[in-house]
């Protein structure tokens, strides 16, 4: 093939990346559901430290938010979809990137949410580095008895809180049942 000749790939990737350039509501729009994907392996996995399957708990709303609620979820999707929209460059051109670029959204999706519910885990018990969410004192509407102490927020969704005790147990409160939260100085 003569050195000026263009190959099939090449126009391909040509196309795409002016298709990209001229219509960036594309990619806003696989920005938005690579964040969403992010922000549900974030959920799942912090939900999964503690039993629970957060699907259940959260609204769809939830995805999205739990991967701008969290400043180091947001800088992680962001790293890792400009990492995946680099091989997606490369798929265009070689087979082996093309075939590689689903496993590596899959095992960054794995990877973030086994990472997420270690992380949560750790930071609700106080074993990272001894240093955990302040407790709380919270009294519920209806509750006739003494209110819920030294307890750890360790989820929030659209509707619920999951809260955690250093006894590795987990209670599910919907949001409309708090009446009033303190804190608890350390």
């Amino acid at each position: 093939m003569p050195n000026g000749a263009n190959t099939n790939a090449q126009v391909l990737s040509r196309v795409a990346w002016a298709q990209l350039r001229e219509d960036p509501a594309k990619a806003a729009g696989i920005a938005y559901v690579w964040l969403t994907a992010v922000g549900f392996a974030h959920l799942f996995g912090s939900g999964m430290a503690f039993g629970l399957n957060v699907i259940d708990l959260a609204s769809p709303s939830d995805f999205l938010l739990a991967g701008l609620r969290d400043p180091l979820v947001t800088l992680l999707a962001a790293l890792s979809g400009w990492g995946l929209y680099w091989l997606w460059g490369k798929s265009l051109r070689s087979v082996g990137a093309r075939r590689a670029l689903v496993p590596a959204m899959l095992a960054l999706l794995v990877a973030g949410a086994w990472t997420s519910g270690w992380y949560r885990r750790s930071v609700v018990t106080g074993a990272l580095q001894g240093i955990g969410p302040l407790q709380l004192v919270i009294a519920m509407d209806g509750q006739d008895g003494a209110p819920l102490t030294g307890v750890k927020l360790a989820l929030a969704t659209s509707e619920f809180w999951i809260l955690g005790t250093m006894d590795h147990k987990t209670i599910i409160l919907p949001k409309g049942s708090i009446k009033r939260v303190d804190v608890v100085p350390r």
